[in-house]
This record gives C-alpha cells, structure tokens and sequence, in this order.
C-alpha cells in the first residue's frame, strides 16, 4: 500500500497565505470598483496600496521570503477566472512581489532596501502598463505616440519642453517617488503595529472551503503540453513574420490559428465583445491615418496609415487571443499535475486557505464610505484578524482528512473489492455509510449501473447506455439525477451522523468537472473526523488526488493489496 503523507504548511507559507488573501481582496473589491468608476491611473493607485500593505507586514512577520509568496498567492487569487488563468494581472502582481523582495535580499532589511523596493514596485505598474501595450501593438504603436507628443507641443507652443523622451522621465521620477512615499508610510505603519499589535481572539472569522484551482474540460495528458507548447509556437512565429514584413503567411496562418481559438475557447470570443476593445482599434484607425497619412501630407484615407493600423490591429487580436487560450490550457489539470509535482504543492494549499477566508475578507471593505477614517478603520479590521486568520490557518492546515484510495483499471473488480471491504467493516463493529456503483444490463447487450447504499441496502438505477426521459448525458452514457439527489442525501446524513467510515464509488471525469459527486465530497473534506473511501480508476489516481485540499492518502492497488490489510489500516486510523 502505498502511503501520500501530507507535510503541513511552514509558517512562512501559512503567513504569506494571510498577507496573500488580504492582498487579494484589496485588489479584487478596490480593483474591480476604481475600473467601473473608470478612474483614471487606478492601476497605480493599486500598486501604491500594495506596497504600503507588503512594507508594513514585512515589518510584523520579518521570515525570509513572505513577499514572493504572498505575491504569488494574490497573483493566483486574482487571476484565476472559472474557465482560465488571466496573464495580465498575474505577471503585474508578481513584478511588484519580485522587486521588492529582491531589493531586500540584495540590499537586507533596512530602510534603504524598502524604499527603493517600494520605488521600483510602483514603477513596476508603468513598465507593465509600457510593455503590454508594446506586445499588443509592436513598436508602430511607439513611433506613433511620439509623434502625436511631438504635434501637440507644437500646436501648444511648447516645444521646448523637449523630446518625448523627457516626458518619459518625468512620469518615470513620479512614480519612483510614490512607491518611495507608499513604502515610508508602510514602515511607519508597520513599526507602529509591531509594538502594538491588535488580537481579537473573539473574532470569528466563517471559513469557505472551495477548490479555486480546478480541473476544466480539456485535454489531459501529453496534449495538454503539446496544446500549450503550439499555443506560444504559433503566436511568436506570427509576431516574427510580422516584424520581417511577410504579412500575407502572418495573415494566413494567423486566421487560421485565431478560428481555432474562436471555435475551441468560447470565452475567447468574449473579449472580442466588449465596446471599449473595439473602440480603441477605431482610434488607433484613426491616429495612425493622422500620423502616416496626414502628417506626411497625405490624404487621410491614403493606404499608408490605414494598412499599419489594421497590422496593430490584427496583432493586437492575435495576442489577446492567443493569451486567453494559453490561460484556459494554464488551468488544465494535467499542467496542474506537472507543477504540483515539481515542487508548488505548498503554494496550492497556501492558496486554498487563503480563499477559505476572501469572503470574509472581502465583506470588510466598504468602498461605499468615503474619507481617510473609512480607509484608516478597513485597514485596522484587516491587523486585527491578521494575527487572528493566522491561528485558524494554522488549525485548519493540521486539520485535514484523512482519505482511502481504492484503485485499479476499469472492470478489474474495484467495486467488489470495495464491497468485501464494507462487509469486513461491518463485520468489526464499524459504523459504515455510503455507496458502491453495481454493474448489470439494460438487456443482454448493453451494459447499465446501479447505486447500491451499503447500509440500507437498497438499489437506485444510475447509469444507462440509452437515453432516458429526465436523465442527462456525460459522454456515452446517461445519468439518472435522482441517483445522485439520493447519493448526496446519503452524504449529509453520513456528516450529521459523523460516520466514521464514508465509501464513494467511484470518482472520475464528471468529479474533476465540478460534477457528479463533487460538491458532496467538498462536504465530507471538512469534516476530518470522517475517514473517506475513494474508489477511482488507476490513471486518475493522481488528479483525484489533488483536486481536493486533503491529508494523508494511502493508496490500495487491488491488483496488490487485499481487503484483508485495508481493514487492519482502517483500523489503526481509528484507533480500534
């Protein structure tokens, strides 16, 4: 039998799971408010918060590495959409949590390290800001602003504010001295909660505990890399045929690659919805006619222009498309699988945590209250469920549930090696509940399946080859909800009971989708008390796995283990 032991977070993976989720849910409720407010500069305004917020708790909890973390953790949390992974705040996150982290590995923990971090952290904004738009529109967008900076001093007569480079460093400088700003107030803030830090041990904070990393439908295995390694291929060979002016291969192929994307990715199609897209092509239409046409004494509807704006646009549509589909494939479980083996198994439980407390979190601002005292009262609330989020982080990493895997390939008898096991446990006195799936036949040709509830004994139709009225279809066969509604039933009541022992046969696809039996095991795994019997197919083993935040998992290989040696393990799990 082979055993998966589950090794608690750290405590710097537990603190930077707070400062992750906090983090968070400022950038999720400020962010999402000052982008339908439409304020202008709300990314930088974010980014000043950020650092104040990382300079402060690094002030409070002073372990080695708590800002990289929490960056990721934030970058995750804010990233992750139901369908995919969205780049774009990812990567500016992270560049804030880099910089400052690495100003303070090169320069130490002094006042000068986090000053410059925070500088360089909010600049980080502008240059993300900077280097999407140039990946978006290849440096025809650079050429064009320049010269529309150049029009404008002239018109205003101000042309000896000098070259648009100037300008470029002016709003450089700027930025440096906000983050510089935001980083001495976070020290003071910082300083002066470390020598009175608030505990509320009353607090309660109301725990969701949700898979947000979750397997999506796509291809698994060796695809999976294949897809994400064509995904880049293709965008960059199209960007290089771009930039050596072979204009018609770059068309062609990326037609062809973009309706492949449109047909596949659904929600590709939805960024392509959205007016204030379309509205920047009409303008960028309209600056590069003014710029190549007009300011070369042209007419405007000349083919210069027109033809370079329709490139950037045509560039613009290939990489905002082709990220949106790299991001679906990011959350594909088998690259998923890849990471947590290699070595980010701390990061998805730190981030599992951290979204068991973001609606709490997120339920502490109020964007509504105008004022420095509502700002000065959010961020009080936040220090004193910090300390507070960090016990019940630490309570709720030791506490996870023990899980039973019995595994085998299809039709090799894993149902009725489970069945054995249910009647030994019965057999020693433990109390069983749950439900096997039973094979038997529509008719003599086709194959169907019933539930059978091992402690009523009773049987309910379940799975069929042939359509049903009322039941619903998940690949080739049909599924009766009925079943199901029964089989959750089964599973409340096994949690209001506290049942030692709860069996599940099986788990697979439909599980791994947020289907079938998901939702009631998500139940079961917050009651570690309860010992799980999993029964799932062999090469799902290791997706299973990881889909829900769990401990310890013994793997039963009934090819090689028996029901014999699972009930001793059964036993000594319980202490019997």
């Amino acid at each position: 039998m082979k055993t998966y032991t589950y090794i608690p977070l750290n405590a710097v993976w537990l603190k930077a799971a707070v400062v992750g989720s906090i983090w968070a849910s400022i950038e999720i409720v400020l962010g999402s408010f000052l982008h339908n407010m439409k304020v202008p500069m709300s990314g930088t305004f974010l980014s000043f918060l950020s650092v104040f917020l990382l300079v402060a708790y690094a002030q409070i909890w002073n372990e080695r590495g708590l800002i990289i973390r929490a960056g990721l953790i934030c970058a995750l949390m804010k990233s992750i959409s139901p369908s995919a992974i969205i780049i774009g705040p990812m990567t500016g996150i992270l560049a804030e949590a880099v910089l400052l982290e690495l100003s303070i590995r090169l320069l130490g923990r002094n006042v000068p390290a986090y000053l410059i971090g925070g500088a360089l952290a909010v600049f980080s904004s502008l240059a993300h800001k900077a280097v999407s738009l140039l990946l978006y529109y290849g440096f025809d967008l650079v050429y064009m602003l320049s010269q529309l900076y150049s029009f404008a001093l002239r018109q205003l007569k101000l042309v000896h504010l000098g070259e648009p480079i100037h300008a470029l460093l002016m709003l450089t400088l700027i930025y440096l001295l906000a983050g510089f700003f935001a980083a001495l107030l976070g020290l003071r803030a910082g300083a002066k909660s470390k020598r009175t830090f608030p505990v509320h041990d009353e607090l309660e904070i109301p725990f969701e505990r949700h898979k947000k990393i979750q397997a999506v439908k796509s291809e698994s295995g060796v695809m999976a890399y294949v897809f994400l390694l064509g995904h880049v291929s293709l965008i960059v060979l199209t960007l290089w045929m771009l930039n050596k002016n072979l204009q018609l291969f770059a068309l062609v192929i990326g037609v062809v690659y973009l309706s492949v994307c449109f047909i596949y990715y659904r929600q590709a199609l939805s960024r392509l919805k959205k007016p204030g897209i379309w509205i920047q092509f009409v303008l960028i239409t309209l600056f590069a006619a003014l710029v190549w046409n007009v300011f070369n004494g042209k007419s405007f509807f000349a083919g210069d222009g027109i033809v370079i704006a329709l490139k950037m646009i045509f560039r613009a549509v290939l990489i905002m498309i082709g990220f949106t589909a790299i991001g679906a494939e990011l959350k594909n479980p088998s690259i998923k699988l890849l990471l947590y083996n290699k070595g980010f198994k701390n990061l998805y439980h730190a981030i599992d945590l951290a979204f068991s407390a973001l609606p709490f979190l997120i339920s502490q601002i109020n964007v509504s209250q105008k004022g420095n005292n509502s700002l000065k009262k959010t961020g009080l609330r936040f220090l004193a469920s910090s300390q507070r989020l960090l016990e019940l982080f630490t309570r709720q990493n030791n506490q996870k549930p023990t899980i039973i895997i019995i595994t085998g390939d299809v039709h090799q008898g894993k149902t009725t090696f489970s069945q054995k096991l249910v009647d030994l446990s019965l057999d020693a006195g433990i109390a069983v509940s749950g439900f096997l799936t039973i094979r038997t036949r529509e008719n003599t040709e086709q194959t169907a399946y019933q539930l059978f509830f091992v402690k009523s004994k009773q049987t309910v139709p379940f799975i069929g080859t042939k359509a049903r009225k009322g039941w619903f279809p998940f690949r080739r066969f049909f599924f009766n909800p009925e079943a199901f509604k029964a089989g959750h039933e089964f599973i409340e009541s096994a949690i209001v009971k506290n049942k030692s022992l709860v069996i599940i046969d099986e788990l697979g696809p439909m599980e791994l989708m947020n289907q079938g039996w998901s939702a009631g095991v998500e139940k079961l795994c917050q009651n570690p008390s309860i010992l799980q019997v999993w029964v799932v197919r062999k090469k799902l083993v290791p997706l299973i796995r990881m889909k829900w935040d769990v401990g310890t998992v013994y793997l039963a290989d009934i090819g090689s283990d028996t029901p014999e040696v699972l009930l001793e393990k059964i036993k000594a799990l319980q202490g019997l």
